[in-house]
């Protein structure tokens, strides 16, 4: 008997006719190597899941709701279709740990490579401007030139990210920094990190691979005057030949899913993202 795969997505990405488009390639594409896909909303109530032997996690997120609790609700729902004895790709345990940002500081402690990251949980308060005096990340060769991002810990889309000019620790501009920090933790956890000017002259690079092998590399930038890459912000993407990719560029991958979290369980996909900081502000 085929294999039945659900095909699972938010409310948001089912309306959406790019994603639409892509899933009509995907069930073409899994029809044709004999399996049985169907698209479903996740938080479908009418579904029954335990029909299914797969459950492929295509865009879950919904951006206008990504939040915490929305992330609770994704997790308990993954855990109780997995209870089921269905297969989820990727595994809830790597989906808990990806989902939260914070998965950024774990990555550090391992030795990849990756941008300074500073977790406020709930539980705490962070003072921006001595955070920006004291830590060695946030302290610069330019000092007038600091900049910073400020953003949940659970996001996408860029939602709730903002950047502030905090040159020499500018009192109204730590001011409006620290403002925003503080609203976003009302609701969850808050990261702070150095803004990479890269991503406006280079953008970010996206590398996907299948099976723990290099699938493709996807080169996204921001429209002018903008730092977020994303479509709804006017960034465009285009396909990188994998001549073009680089070897420091591969070497970064292979450092991450070189790292336990990736050693510890199968990982069907996932996408790097990465930057690259103009020669001016590396050490």
């Amino acid at each position: 008997m085929p294999c039945r795969v659900a095909l699972c997505l938010s409310g948001a990405a089912s309306k959406d006719p790019e994603d639409a488009a892509e899933r009509l390639e995907l069930e073409a594409a899994l029809t044709n190597l004999g399996f049985l896909p169907q698209t479903c909303c996740w938080d479908d109530a009418a579904v029954e899941w335990g029909d299914f032997q797969v459950c492929l996690l295509c865009p879950t997120w919904d951006d206008a709701r990504c939040n915490p609790s929305y992330r609770e609700s994704l997790l308990h729902w993954v855990t109780r279709v997995a209870e089921a004895g269905v297969r989820i790709l990727n595994p809830p345990s790597l989906l808990q740990w990806n989902s939260h940002k914070a998965y950024l500081t774990g990555l550090s402690l391992e030795g990849v490579n990756v941008i300074p990251t500073n977790v406020t949980s709930q539980k705490e308060d962070t003072d921006l401007e001595l955070l920006l005096t004291s830590h060695t990340a946030f302290v610069t060769k330019n000092p007038q030139d600091n900049t910073i991002i400020v953003k949940p810990a659970v996001s996408s889309g860029a939602v709730g990210m903002e950047r502030f000019f905090v040159g020499n620790a500018d009192v109204a501009s730590c001011r409006d920094a620290q403002r925003h920090h503080d609203e976003l933790l009302l609701s969850g956890d808050v990261l702070v990190q150095p803004y990479v000017r890269g991503v406006e002259e280079w953008g970010v690079l996206s590398v996907v691979c299948f099976d723990r092998k290099f699938s493709h590399a996807i080169l996204r930038k921001p429209a002018a005057q903008e730092y977020r890459v994303g479509a709804r912000h006017g960034g465009s993407a285009a396909l990188v030949e994998p001549a073009d990719v680089g070897e420091n560029i591969m070497a970064a991958v292979t450092a991450v899913l070189a790292t336990k979290v990736m050693q510890s369980q199968p990982v069907a996909y996932c996408r790097l993202d990465f930057v690259a900081a103009p020669p001016h502000e590396q050490a």
